[in-house]
């Protein structure tokens, strides 16, 4: 999000990501207007879209958009709707960071900690970023691709 609004993203004719339009995604107004046209959308963008829709408030509610028309609009006439939403939670799944998620957003991470409760933790160790990545990256990759809406907890075999 910049200058108040979504700055669009897509991908020229030799597939190389150019910055676009930048668009209040509720009322489909271009705050600033680029050369980049968008004829569509790819799976990466309805993710960052709805990453930024939930962030934002515009989705406080899977799958209800809250936006006049219940349209979440990028640029060039595409847009995202409940539907979308709803099609897209149903492949995408989730990861649970264990508390990592809540350390990245209290401002802190793992060597900010002076005092932890291993004990809680099977593996006797914090969780890094890494650890994060390589489960992202198994999640989207095709060794997962059979894989559907399923919650994976990467946090060390910490229960709770």
């Amino acid at each position: 999000m910049v200058d108040g609004g979504w700055e669009c993203t897509v991908l020229d004719s030799s597939i190389v990501d150019r910055k676009a339009d930048v668009v209040d995604p509720s009322t489909r107004k271009v705050i600033l207007g680029r050369d980049q046209r968008a004829v569509g959308v790819t799976g990466t963008g309805v993710v960052a879209a709805l990453y930024c829709g939930m962030y934002g408030g515009l989705i406080p509610n899977t799958p209800t958009i809250e936006t006049e028309d219940g349209r979440i609009h990028l640029q060039d006439g595409v847009c995202i709707t409940s539907h979308d939403v709803e099609e897209a939670g149903k492949a995408i799944g989730a990861l649970r960071a264990g508390f990592l998620t809540l350390l990245l957003e209290a401002g802190l991470w793992t060597g900010d900690v002076k005092k932890a409760y291993m004990d809680t933790i099977p593996l006797r160790r914090f969780g890094t970023a890494d650890d994060i990545a390589k489960a992202v990256a198994w999640l989207a990759g095709d060794e997962a691709s059979y894989v559907t809406g399923q919650i994976i907890s990467v946090n060390g075999g910490m229960i709770g």
